[in-house]
């Protein structure tokens, strides 16, 4: 692995550990441009557009906060419905 940091500051496991982070964060940035077009910023002025970021900042973080209690159930396997 390549990085700047020095050698004897950090060990390899903390730079594997930082580049993974970094990797989440990436992966969270492509989430939102993709899902909420945060790539298309149709405002003008700096205000507006600040404002629009922040907005669809706060709609992701609360999509994000009613799906993640969701993602920690398996999904049901077939024929494990309940029949009526």
């Amino acid at each position: 692995m390549l990085t700047s940091l020095p050698e004897d500051e950090y060990s390899a496991e903390q730079v594997a550990d930082c580049y993974r982070l970094r990797w989440q964060i990436e992966l969270a940035f492509k989430r939102l441009k993709s899902l909420l077009h945060l790539d298309a910023l149709r405002a003008k002025e700096p205000e507006l557009a600040k404002a629009w970021i922040f907005a669809n900042l706060l709609a992701a973080f609360l999509i994000d906060d009613i799906i993640q209690p969701s993602l920690d159930f398996p999904p049901r396997s077939a024929g494990s419905e309940k029949k009526n």
